[in-house]
């Protein structure tokens, strides 16, 4: 075969290959809007807002449930991240799992509940709940966890000595005597404490506007994710 023979045929395979590989790049740009159009016909009923604190941040993080893995999830590589979650009036489903559910993948040493509203009964049925399925989550996920701190106000005369009574069975004979967790109080001015949030040592913040008395009061027996709700807002952010 003589050199321009040959150079005619590499010509007109290289030819072949540049018109493959553009059909093949309109197909792709094809399928992305298929898939674009397909995402926005889909109905969004959702409460649930994540708002990205910069251009790079990775939503991706924020949309997968806690999963209980053999390797210890890794914090998110942004430097920052903000979750909205508003809870309308009387709904359910948003037991406490389901809004801590971020920090409760990470090891946590230590964390800490300010909320100037623990005092009346049903108000210390909702810490109860918190600590209990957070102790469930650090027992599962092997979070480190040690210390528990509330800083919140005195009941008044009437209701003290059961706000007494129920924090020290609480930190004493379960906590610490079946989980080895110290519970630590700190007794705030009421005049003084008024912004509610929980603060985790991984660097998890969580402010909710009516702190952990998201829920209604009732006595009766139902399961945590079919407490009714009083509408409220969560934010939920990350600062490493």
């Amino acid at each position: 075969m003589g050199i321009l023979s040959w150079f005619h045929i590499t010509e007109s395979t290289k030819g072949q290959l540049r018109k493959e590989n553009d059909e093949l790049k309109e197909r792709i740009s094809q399928m992305e809007n298929e898939l674009q159009s397909f995402a926005r016909s889909q109905p969004n009923n959702t409460e649930e807002r994540v708002i990205p604190a910069t251009l790079d941040t990775n939503l991706l993080s924020l949309a997968s449930p806690t999963q209980v893995t053999d390797q210890e999830p890794v914090p998110p590589s942004f430097n920052s991240n903000h979750k909205e979650i508003l809870i309308p009036e009387g709904s359910t489903g948003y037991d406490y799992p389901t809004i801590f559910s971020m920090p409760f993948k990470f090891r946590t040493e230590q964390v800490r509940v300010v909320d100037p509203y623990i005092r009346l009964w049903y108000q210390i049925d909702n810490f109860e709940r918190f600590c209990g399925d957070l102790v469930d989550h650090a027992n599962m996920n092997k979070m480190g966890l040690g210390k528990i701190t509330l800083t919140t106000c005195k009941a008044d005369e009437a209701n003290v000595e059961e706000q007494n009574r129920r924090f020290e069975r609480l930190g004493k004979d379960w906590l610490q005597r079946l989980h080895g967790i110290e519970l630590e109080l700190i007794w705030a001015d009421d005049k003084l404490l008024h912004h509610r949030h929980i603060d985790f040592c991984n660097g998890w913040k969580v402010l909710i506007d009516r702190g952990l008395n998201i829920y209604k009061p009732t006595t009766r027996k139902v399961p945590n994710d079919k407490f009714p709700c009083r509408q409220t807002k969560v934010d939920i952010i990350y600062h490493p």
